[in-house]
């Protein structure tokens, strides 16, 4: 029978603290131009890097009380890089100062939930201020720099990032060979993701299938009779992996793909279909499968309705679908009969025009693919990180423009903070703690750094403007990490009990 365990007040949170410092002393080295490097095994290879989130993922405690405040930082910085794709560790730097200073005002005796809602005053003021703050991007290779460090790299990521646009799709994938490269192919994305999250196939979030198999049906299913059927005549055939897209999926039919998934039998990924029938026919045409919708005679979905697919790549709100060159005919035609409803001068009886424009869009769209090739694996997985990173930096400079980097920003804007309120004063004790640690680990001295000065780290000069020189942050990223560490900060200084699973050789003693 399962046991607990708990600690209370002080001594929880002290505990919880440690495993925040484990994943914070892991990951602060690493900030800035001349961050240092981390390495760990991973798949039974050395893997180094400086990516903030790749490095967290790997500080597992020991002690259970730890590992609940390591994997708390460590949800901040993973919500930050889904949303924004970079700033993961400056996330845990804010979030760790905020939790420190905190618990400065909690031995106090200040009150747990009014320094929450003050944190929460304090992160409104300056998530306006970062939005107040924020110019357009202009030139996306500063932005891309910052991450891959590299010239000709970040105007390959720029380049193709700007080609794409901020609702395009950028898959960055190992390849063979030494070069990055980069290509186009056709590719369909609309905005539904995996309806559970133990699809995911990687650390990203994301549940990726190559050479895969799709079924592609209108009907709300949750009976093991609807599916169980074609899967097995699938697997007679070695099909491994299966995307499924339908109205919805729930019940035992979701339990059996999942139960199938962790039992490594085949890895079936369910999505929710898009809004029209009309896209439904559009991804068969795609993957040469039939639709299987209400206006069709089919009763039992078979393994001749089936269709394939190159790749798809699922994230929790987006599924990007690579089709196979064998039906490129089929979707030029469907692309051509679409652009003749929309020229059409009574184009009303085809439907909306604004729907039809969106299939358009989403058949001609294309996928960049950026492929990752290096001398080493090392360097390969160091290099598909940075430029990972890159491409997110450079869509969010991209949706809300850019601000002042180096940490500048944040320490500028701690001053709009009223110091008097204990909440606000938290959150700016932490503001300037990135612009800090950059400095720190570029060698400077603390004299340099109570100057308050812009600094090329780099180069050691000080900037009047730092967007004037190109060292810039996407708003974006700037945004999510001082809301997600605000976020992590609130729950761990507001947590008065701890409760963890007594391990089984405690229990026998």
């Amino acid at each position: 029978m399962r046991k607990t365990e708990a600690l209370y007040g002080i001594e929880a949170r002290e505990k919880l603290e440690v495993g925040v410092n484990k994943v914070y002393n892991a990951v602060c080295h690493t900030m800035g131009a001349k961050g240092r490097n981390v390495i760990y095994k991973k798949y039974g290879m050395p893997i180094v890097t400086n990516d903030g989130v790749s490095i967290a993922r790997e500080i597992i405690p020991e002690d259970p009380y730890e590992y609940l405040g390591a994997e708390t930082i460590k949800q901040s910085a993973e919500q930050t890089n889904y949303e924004a794709g970079d700033a993961t560790t400056t996330t845990i730097v804010l979030g760790k100062h905020m939790i420190d200073a905190g618990e400065t005002a909690l031995a106090d005796g200040y009150n747990p939930m009014v320094l929450r809602k003050e944190m929460e005053v304090a992160e409104e003021k300056i998530v306006k201020a970062i939005k107040d703050k924020s110019i357009p991007v202009t030139d996306l290779k500063e932005v891309a720099q910052v991450s891959v460090e590299n010239d000709k790299l970040a105007k390959l990521v720029s380049d193709i990032v700007k080609d794409t646009g901020v609702d395009g799709s950028v898959l960055v994938t190992e390849s063979p060979g030494t070069e990055v490269r980069s290509e186009t192919m056709k590719g369909y994305t609309w905005k539904s993701g995996y309806v559970s999250p133990y699809m995911i196939t990687n650390l990203k979030g994301e549940a990726i299938l190559d050479d895969l198999s799709v079924i592609i049906t209108d009907r709300y299913m949750n009976l093991n009779t609807d599916l169980v059927p074609v899967l097995t005549s699938l697997a007679q055939k070695g099909v491994t992996s299966v995307l499924l897209i339908a109205e919805n999926v729930e019940g035992e039919l979701l339990q059996t793909i999942i139960a199938n998934k962790q039992q490594g039998r085949m890895n079936i990924v369910a999505v929710r279909k898009p809004q029209t029938q009309e896209e439904l026919e559009d991804l068969a045409i795609i993957t040469g499968a039939t639709a299987v919708t209400k206006d069709k005679a089919i009763k039992v979905i078979g393994a001749e309705q089936v269709g394939t697919a190159t790749r798809v790549v699922i994230t929790k709100d987006r599924t990007i679908l690579v089709g196979k060159e064998d039906n490129k005919d089929s979707v030029d035609l469907r692309i051509e009969e679409i652009r003749g409803q929309i020229k059409a001068e009574d184009n009303e009886k085809y439907g909306d025009i604004e729907i039809l424009e969106t299939r358009l869009s989403r058949l001609t769209g294309g996928v960049a693919l950026i492929k990752v090739g290096a001398q080493t694996e090392a360097e390969q997985a160091y290099l598909k990180m940075k430029i990972d990173d890159a491409v997110g930096a450079c869509k969010s400079a991209l949706e809300e423009g850019i601000v002042a980097g180096g940490g500048v920003t944040l320490r500028d804007l701690a001053e709009i903070l009223d110091d008097e309120v204990v909440g606000e004063r938290v959150v700016r004790y932490a503001l300037s703690k990135p612009y800090v640690q950059i400095l720190l680990n570029a060698g400077f001295d603390e004299d340099q750094i109570a100057e308050g000065l812009n600094y090329n780290v780099l180069t050691g000069e000080v900037i009047k403007d730092m967007l004037e020189v190109g060292i810039v942050d996407p708003a974006k990223v700037v945004r999510c990490a001082v809301e997600n560490s605000i976020s992590t900060a609130k729950t761990l200084l507001t947590t008065q009990c701890a409760i963890v699973d007594i391990p089984e050789e405690k229990k026998e003693k």
